[in-house]
């Protein structure tokens, strides 16, 4: 299973910016679109074999949500047990 976790750019950089890691913070926004683009690019190069798991998190809070953790584990358990194509 792939997992992608995807984020705009712009509230990336404002996370990597409340982080407040020294060495996260000279990232900047066309860099992350930059990333993500290379990212899409190498998903798609990877093919279908894989099944994959797009989770948005904009609307998931893993860290401080007990709700969203369970959400994530049962996504991750669907995609798991479909049947392959």
């Amino acid at each position: 299973l792939r997992i992608v976790i995807t984020l705009p750019s712009d509230l990336h950089a404002q996370r990597i910016k409340n982080r407040g890691r020294d060495w996260e913070q000279g990232v900047k926004p066309k860099d992350l679109e930059e990333m993500t683009k290379l990212i899409s690019e190498a998903i798609q190069k990877l093919g279908g074999d894989v099944p994959t798991l797009y989770l948005d998190a904009s609307k998931l809070d893993w860290v401080n949500s007990e709700k969203d953790k369970k959400a994530i584990v049962s996504m991750v358990n669907k995609k798991l047990a479909a049947p392959k194509r």
